[in-house]
């Protein structure tokens, strides 16, 4: 089965992060953390994202709204994602409970649903 982790912390976090000692350590938690899961096998793919910089659309009274920047609809970003291949939800939820996001924020598990008629 494949999930999705999606690492989500708050901006309070990235601009504790950006400072150079807390970066490098981050920095070393995130990357033991992917090895572990590539050394596991399960590790299909993922990409960090930058969260500030996000811009967010949506519809009003059938209108587009724009707004640059992340939602306010939420409190934290979402930084990154990964994908991951395991055998059961009680698994993905593991390496979820593994993630550093899940420290500082959260590390949302999401089944991937096949695609129709593929």
């Amino acid at each position: 089965m494949e999930f999705v982790l999606a690492f989500q912390q708050p901006l309070e976090v990235y601009e504790e992060y950006s400072a150079p000692h807390a970066r490098q350590q981050v920095s070393q938690a995130w990357k033991q953390y992917m090895m572990a899961m590539g050394a596991a096998g399960v590790l299909r793919g993922g990409k960090q994202l930058d969260p500030r910089r996000a811009s967010t659309v949506s519809f009003f009274e059938g209108r587009r709204q724009l707004r640059h920047g992340p939602s306010v609809l939420s409190d934290a970003l979402l930084g990154g994602y990964v994908v991951i291949e395991v055998d059961t939800l009680e698994d993905a939820l593991k390496w979820g409970e593994l993630s550093p996001s899940s420290l500082a924020g959260f590390t949302e598990v999401i089944p991937v649903l096949p695609i129709p008629g593929a």
